[in-house]
């Protein structure tokens, strides 16, 4: 299979406006669409006699659904616009995506462009908020409480040179003065148990979120932010290189709590499918495909995080199901490989077509011609 990831400029052109367009038509629908359909409830309501309070619950519902309902044909109407007009004009078309790169929904629009199909912009993946960039932020603040804890209640003067991290610090308000003091450095709850030092801390924080910024870099550099990337990379580079560097995308961008969660939950899950009964459970699926499942479930969660949120349910849904029938295929093997049980003592109440012994009424003329000795067996 060959995945091309050079796309033409007129395609290119297309692709981005079609997911600026979507992403856009997608917020502006579900706003409409939530307060015509909320509205108009909200009137039913009140028309019948009910409270502003009850009202307002009621028009809730309605309200979600129309946002959805508006999402759905907004977003489809701001991708057909946008697809189109790059299709027939590219420049047309890069003008329309770049006139609507800074309203609600565009980055988001384009991040899903990008997942399904591999289409970057041409500032790369920062430009739409995507990929290692999205960590950068994490990595400035990080550095920036460093840099307080280090002169943790120091005055700034105007002696001092100020760096642009340095500002940052003074409160809004007042004057470069030796009055503002850089303020007390905060511990975590791990912190203080691991027992750091507030600069301690504060130089772990930054270590951490440069080794997530890092292996975000290298998650995105292997194309595994766009489902076509991830099957390219799995397609031409070592599966394991591949698998590592996707969880540790994951692994490194995690605090202590949320990988206790990742591992927990999981586990919790996996335990109670492979501790199960070996039966099919309500929606029918058999012991085999609940474990099978469950593990997918588990392997989706670190494997696909360099994906959108959208792309980790799609690809989720298809590993999960995989995993549903590999479990299913193993239970039958199971089955195949192993002797049968023996059986069971008979049922002697089942309807199988055969004579069943039970309990037999004998009338008394009956009984009277039975002679000594002889009877029936109940």
């Amino acid at each position: 299979m060959k995945l091309a990831f050079s796309f033409s400029p007129r395609i290119s052109s297309a692709l981005g406006a079609l997911g600026a367009g979507g992403g856009v038509g997608a917020a502006g629908g579900a706003l409409i669409g939530a307060a015509v359909q909320g509205g108009r409830k909200f009137r039913e309501e009140r028309a019948q006699g009910a409270s502003i309070a009850e009202a307002l619950g009621g028009s809730l519902a309605h309200g979600m659904a129309g946002a959805g309902r508006g999402a759905l044909i907004g977003g489809a109407i701001g991708a057909g616009v946008g697809g189109a007009t790059g299709a027939i004009n590219p420049a047309a078309g890069e003008k329309f995506r770049n006139a609507l790169k800074n309203l609600p929904g565009a980055n988001f629009g384009q991040r899903q462009v990008h997942t399904f199909t591999g289409w970057k912009p041409k500032g790369g993946l920062a430009e739409i908020g995507h990929g290692a960039s999205s960590r950068l932020g994490a990595v400035r603040r990080a550095e920036q409480e460093l840099f307080a804890a280090r002169n943790a209640g120091k005055p700034i003067s105007e002696a001092v040179s100020l760096s642009e991290e340095a500002r940052k610090f003074l409160p809004s308000g007042k004057t470069l003065g030796g009055d503002v003091r850089y303020p007390k450095a905060r511990r975590s709850l791990v912190d203080r148990v691991m027992g750091r030092s507030a600069v301690e801390a504060a130089q772990k924080r930054v270590e951490n979120a440069r080794a997530a910024y890092e292996a975000g870099r290298k998650a995105e550099e292997m194309g595994l932010t766009s489902i076509p990337g991830y099957v390219k990379a799995l397609r031409d580079r070592p599966v394991g290189e591949v698998l590592r560097t996707a969880v540790n995308d994951q692994w490194k961008g995690m605090s202590p709590a949320m990988k206790a969660l990742m591992i927990g939950l999981p586990a919790a899950e996996l335990a109670s499918a492979v501790w199960s009964k070996d039966e099919p459970d309500a929606q029918g699926d058999s012991k085999g495909e609940r474990i099978g499942r469950s593990l997918a479930q588990t392997a989706g969660g670190f494997l696909l995080s360099p994906l959108t949120m959208t792309g980790q349910m799609v690809a989720g849904t298809a590993l999960s199901r995989a995993g549903g029938a590999i479990g299913r295929a193993a239970g039958r093997g199971k089955g195949k490989l192993l002797p049968p049980p023996p059986p069971g003592p008979a049922d002697l109440t089942a309807d199988s077509g055969q004579a069943v012994a039970g309990e037999r009424y004998i009338s008394d003329r009956a009984a009277g011609q039975l002679g000594a000795g002889e009877g029936f067996s109940a």
